[in-house]
């Protein structure tokens, strides 16, 4: 197969993981840990892309604004029924009413679903991020592309 010609369509995730500026930054999250993702487009009432979060967005917020704590002894949480294990070291805390518009990006990078392989790896190399949101011109956000997704297509291939 080749990357030239195999569309980010063929690659991407579909099941988006979104959220609205409005939404807590604890459940968005909490949906990053269960999901085991990194990145959560941001999406306005019809669904159109206005900005994008990720784990890397939320530990630069939460080390600047103080959010966070010392643990000097292990600590075992129980979090929506999974068992979580804190090593020594600074976690992070979020208060309630910090919302996804407060730490998201609003400039996003994105792709075209008709867009090569070749060309979003481009991309992500040029902008230095790990995943883009796909966009559909007729249908808005269809899916998201990351580093891994072309790394397993490569595997596979």
């Amino acid at each position: 197969m080749d990357p030239n010609k195999t569309k980010v369509a063929k690659v991407m995730s579909r099941d988006v993981v979104t959220a609205a500026e409005s939404d807590s930054l604890a459940s968005v999250m909490d949906a990053m840990l269960t999901r085991n993702i990194s990145h959560v487009p941001v999406v306005d009432e019809e669904r159109a892309l206005i900005g994008i979060i990720s784990k890397t967005d939320i530990v630069s917020d939460r080390a600047m604004s103080g959010e966070t704590r010392e643990v000097s002894r292990p600590v075992k949480l129980l979090r929506r029924g999974i068992r979580y294990g804190l090593e020594d070291g600074f976690h992070l805390e979020v208060s309630p009413d910090v919302t996804v518009g407060d730490v998201m990006t609003p400039a996003v990078v994105s792709i075209s679903d008709t867009a090569s392989l070749v060309q979003a790896a481009a991309l992500m190399a040029n902008h230095r991020v790990h995943g883009l949101p796909v966009i559909s011109k007729r249908r808005g956000l269809v899916g998201f592309i990351s580093t891994a997704d072309i790394t397993n297509w490569v595997a596979r291939s």
